[in-house]
């Protein structure tokens, strides 16, 4: 969907660009208001990433330890920022993030 907007943008449609912006604001809106708790305040939190991307259909599963903690309601969140901005996010039980599509 990002590509679409810098596409417009070249096109200069900038409403239908600008449309396409504001129908992600609340999952972009969400992942800001938990960036404290994701993040601490100074670390990047690479296991929220890969929950976010878990959610579009990537692979989720372990990643290297030590890692950053995720809670349900953290999870609960994101997806329903995704769910409010119009996409369709992965509505697997959030124990199969931590295994992983394609599991070794």
């Amino acid at each position: 969907m990002i590509p679409r907007v810098f596409q417009l943008l070249r096109q200069g449609k900038y409403d239908d660009a600008a449309e396409i912006y504001w129908q992600l604001h609340p999952a972009r809106k969400i992942k800001a208001g938990l960036a404290p708790a994701l993040n601490g305040g100074a670390f990047i939190n690479r296991q929220a990433w890969k929950f976010q991307g878990w959610l579009q259909g990537y692979n989720g599963g372990p990643l290297r330890m030590p890692t950053q903690r995720i809670h349900d309601a953290q999870m609960n969140a994101l997806r329903k920022g995704l769910v409010d901005a119009g996409l369709e996010p992965s509505m697997d039980p959030f124990r199969e993030f931590f295994i992983g599509r394609n599991p070794a």
